[in-house]
Order: C-alpha cells, then sequence, then structure tokens
C-alpha cells in the first residue's frame, strides 16, 4: 500500500505531461542505457529510463514545474535487491517496484515571480557553489551513489521539500533556503556493484571484514531537523563573490554500535553541521578562474580504537581552485585541485586526516558539434589511485543522440577509487525526448 502511495506522484504527473500540450510545456525523456563489465565480461545493467516533465503557467507571475523519473533494470546488478531508501525522509523516499524498478519524484514546485526575484516552495533542487563535480558550496541537497559519482550531479541529487528566495538588495543577490527535510545520501546496499567498501565508508572496518546488520534512524521532516541556508553574491572588480552560510542535518551518517535481541548491530545516525564559505569566479579573457573555499566547524567523524567505535567533533577546512581555458585544436580544458583537511585530526579517524584531489577535464566538438568526445580524469594525490572516463556523444537528430562511454579505475581496494580496481565498465545509452 505504502508504494502505491508514493507512486501515486509520478502518475499525476505523466497525466499532466500527456495533457499539458497548450496548456503549458511538456516532455518526456526516455532512454536506454547497457552496461557491460570487463572485469566479468557480463552484463551489467539493461536500464530503461522514463522522465515525464511539465511546466505550466498559474496566472501572470507563477508557474508549477514538476518532473519524476520511472527507473527499470532488467539485469539489477547496480542494485543488490531492493534498494534501501532508509536514509530517505518519509515524503521524499522513492518508491520501489519489486526488485526492479524504481519510481521517484524528482522536483514538484510552485515558483512566483517577483518585481525583484522569486519565490520557490515544493520538492527542488537548490545548486550554489562554482566547482565542477567536486562538491564543496553545492551542500544543500543529497545525492544517491548507485553508480558511485559517475552520474551527473543533475541525475544524482536528491530533491529535497523546500522553501526559496532569491531577491536583490541593492547591489547583494540574497538567497535564502528553508529546508524542513532530513533526507541523507543513498548509500548502495551490500553486494550493489559501486558498493562503498573502503574503510572511510565502513566505519574504519577493513574491506573483506564481517559487516554487522545496519539499521539507520530515519530522518524525518520537522522544524527542529530543518536546514537553513543563506547566501549573498555581487559582481567586485570584476569578481563574482559569493558568500555562504548553512546549518542543518549532515548528509553522510554516522555510525555507533548497539545491542539488540539478535545481537550487535549498526545503527547509522545524523548529526547537525554548520558550513561558512566563499566562492568566487574571474574571466581572463581566454581563462576562467574558480575557487572555493569552506569551514565545517565541530564536525562529527568518527573514529575506531581497539575495535571500539566513537564520535568526535573536529573542524574540517576545504579549498577548491580550477582554472577553465580553450586549448589547442580548440579543445575546452578544465583543470581543478582539491585540498581536505580535518584539523587535529586524532588516530583512529575512519577517514584520512587530508584528502588531496585532482581533475581534468578535456571536450572538443567536431561535425558542426553534432560529435563531442569527453575525457575526464579524477586522482587522489594522497593514495595514488583514481579513475578515467571516456565518451563519444552523437547528436543524432535535434532530440536523439547516442552515447558511447567507458568507466576505468586504478588504486588499491582501500582507497577512494582503488575500491572499484574490479568495476570497470562499457556503457551505451540512446535518449530521446518527446
Amino acid at each position: 500500500m505504502e508504494t502505491a502511495v508514493r507512486c501515486l506522484p509520478l502518475l499525476a504527473l505523466l497525466v499532466l505531461t500527456a495533457t499539458a500540450h497548450g496548456a503549458g510545456n511538456a516532455e518526456l525523456r526516455t532512454a536506454l542505457h547497457y552496461g557491460h563489465a570487463t572485469s566479468t565480461d557480463d552484463t551489467l545493467s539493461t536500464r530503461l529510463e522514463l522522465e515525464p516533465a511539465v511546466e505550466t503557467a498559474l496566472g501572470e507571475g507563477a508557474r508549477l514545474v514538476a518532473s519524476a523519473r520511472l527507473v527499470w533494470d532488467g539485469r539489477n546488478r547496480l542494485v543488490s535487491g531492493e534498494p534501501d531508501t532508509d536514509t530517505y525522509a518519509t515524503a521524499s523516499r522513492p518508491a520501489a517496484i519489486g526488485d526492479d524498478a524504481i519510481a521517484e519524484l524528482r522536483d514538484a514546485y510552485v515558483e512566483f515571480f517577483l518585481p525583484g526575484g522569486l519565490l520557490r516552495f515544493g520538492k527542488q533542487q537548490i545548486v550554489w557553489g562554482v566547482l565542477d563535480g567536486l562538491k564543496v558550496m553545492d551542500a544543500l541537497n543529497p545525492q544517491h551513489f548507485r553508480e558511485f559519482i559517475l552520474a551527473d550531479f543533475a541525475d544524482s541529487r536528491i530533491g529535497l521539500w523546500s522553501a526559496y528566495a532569491d531577491l536583490y538588495i541593492g547591489p547583494w543577490r540574497t538567497e535564502f533556503a528553508w529546508i524542513p527535510d532530513a533526507t541523507g545520501h543513498e548509500i548502495p546496499t551490500e553486494g550493489a556493484w559501486f558498493e562503498l567498501t573502503a574503510p572511510r565508508f565502513r566505519y574504519g572496518a577493513p574491506p573483506g571484514a564481517p559487516r554487522l546488520p545496519v539499521l539507520t534512524e530515519e530522518p524525518e521532516h520537522s522544524v527542529e531537523d530543518s536546514a537553513f541556508a543563506l547566501r549573498l553574491s555581487r559582481m567586485l572588480g570584476g569578481w563574482d563573490l559569493s558568500l555562504v552560510a548553512l546549518s542543518g542535518s549532515d548528509f553522510e551518517p554516522l555510525g555507533r554500535v548497539k545491542v539488540s535481541p539478535a545481537g550487535p548491530v549498526l545503527e547509522r545516525y545524523y548529526e547537525r553541521r554548520e558550513l561558512y564559505g566563499l566562492s568566487a569566479a574571474y574571466s581572463l579573457g581566454r581563462f576562467v578562474l574558480r575557487t572555493e573555499l569552506a569551514l565545517r566547524p565541530g564536525r562529527e567523524f568518527n573514529l575506531r580504537r581497539d575495535g571500539v567505535l566513537a564520535a568526535e567533533p573536529l573542524d574540517q577546512h576545504t579549498a577548491g581552485l580550477g582554472v577553465d581555458f580553450r586549448g589547442p585544436f580548440d579543445t575546452f580544458v578544465s583543470l581543478q585541485y582539491l585540498v581536505d583537511h580535518v584539523q587535529s585530526a586524532p588516530a583512529g579517524l575512519v577517514r584520512p586526516a587530508t584528502d588531496r584531489l585532482a581533475t581534468l577535464f578535456l571536450r572538443r566538438n567536431f561535425a558542426h558539434d553534432r560529435l563531442s568526445a569527453e575525457l575526464r580524469w579524477y586522482g587522489d594525490v594522497s593514495e595514488g589511485d583514481g579513475m578515467l572516463r571516456g565518451a563519444l556523444t552523437w547528436l543524432v537528430g535535434d532530440e536523439t543522440s547516442l552515447r558511447i562511454g567507458f568507466d576505468a579505475f586504478h588504486g588499491d581496494n582501500d582507497g577512494l577509487f582503488g575500491q572499484f580496481a574490479d568495476r570497470d565498465r562499457i556503457t551505451l545509452s540512446l535518449e530521446h525526448y518527446y
């Protein structure tokens, strides 16, 4: 019954999409995906995605925007069995339809246009920050990790029930968000293809160590658990500057061992976290500079000492720098470097005290932009592991595209990317819009 109730918004959106012609804009994105696991020479996924979306005017000063997604995977190796949605607040939780399909409401909000800005109420994504593929200031929405970080953030980001205001006050663009939705990251279940097995994701337990049964402290919709965020932005001396302050539930769960009648269990639970940050972007001829700085004071981290799991508040500092430019042969080039440091890290911290990540992105278009080639590399400079992605996309028509790509990992099995060293894959996707 609960699954049927959660599918109702998707069914309603399908009806709206089918009837919105003439009253608004409607589209239906369809996609077929095939994934082949090169390490096992076996089919990894055969996935069908349906994404209806509708936008319709509500008078002269408002509009309704909604979108949903239905995913059916005939192979079902990305998600082992029915997906674990315990990290979602009830009203945001996707509906599992058996073991092979998931239905979820992506966005559903009403937007009001004002003389100096807009107001938006409903399920939505709020995207802040200037880095690409590295999350520092983009911290208002959790994401699902069904495909680790391989899915585009626009696809993996989880919309939350929120109230959002975007207003201009003098030279300042002022954005405020109230989010009474404490949904956390969706974490792959045991046995999933991209199960997180590195010690930093298993509360310090080494790869291959026996797992305890997992329970999750269910997030709620409530004023007490609400997140509040403020961003102030303006142009100053050619720089596009933003100041951010955020307080809300942490999307990453902590762990603690509890005793139940059936024996010990690992309980995942959530603490609040604060973030204060600065982002800046500057255009200089063919170059664009981007940077983000963030402080998370007193953030809770897990420690494991002599087999005992505990938590301790520690200050976390993050700094990222990126540069974009047009390289030889009209190739777009993006370089980024990020340092994430836990100050005064004690012994037993389940994650490294310092992460140093680098990214390289190359893209070039051919045949009057009908053909696009991309290459992206992520590297953990501290651990020496990494990931290489490549893709070739052909625009068959104005509404149809064909894409072939590969994902390859290297490194030790306790590394951020090396944990997937045997998870290389080749993908083929066909996408069409109606």
